[in-house]
Parts: C-alpha cells; structure tokens; sequence
C-alpha cells in the first residue's frame, strides 16, 4: 500500500523464521527469498501440513522516485514489512 510518504510492502511469510529471510536490493530490483523447513517434532507423527516446506521468492522493480537508502525491513509474527 501506499501512504503519502511512503511505499509499504506486506508480505506473509507463514512458517519462514527470521533467519531464513534474504532481502536483497540490485540497482532498482528488490528481491524477498524466504525459505520454510519443516519442523520435526520428538513422538509425534505429521498428520497434516498447511504450509509445505520449500523455498518462495517474490521480485519487485521499484520506481526510480524510492529513495533506496530509506528502505528498511522487520518481520514479525511471520510478515515481513
């Protein structure tokens, strides 16, 4: 979405810890990498997995009017922002 001020991008990332986020920035192209593992737990068998795990990627050109020095990023919860 869009703000006066600024351009924010939401995205979920179900299943992805913050150590497992990549963002990466090239000339005008942003790139978000999120990779999900599955989760192994002691005496208990998987019945059902909403979220598979694998690796997603999303890839954004971003006009030249962003200021690529603002650009910051948090993730909580599972959404990156």
């Amino acid at each position: 979405y869009e703000t006066e001020t600024h351009v924010v991008v939401v995205a979920d990332m179900p299943g992805v810890p913050p150590d497992d986020v990549d963002i990466d920035l090239e000339r005008r192209v942003l790139t978000i990498h999120g990779r999900v593992r599955r989760e192994a737990h002691e005496g208990y068998r998987r019945l059902h997995s909403e979220y598979g795990e694998g690796d997603f990627e999303r890839v954004f050109t971003l006009s030249e009017e962003i200021d690529q020095d603002r650009i910051e990023a948090s993730h909580r919860n599972g959404v990156l922002t």
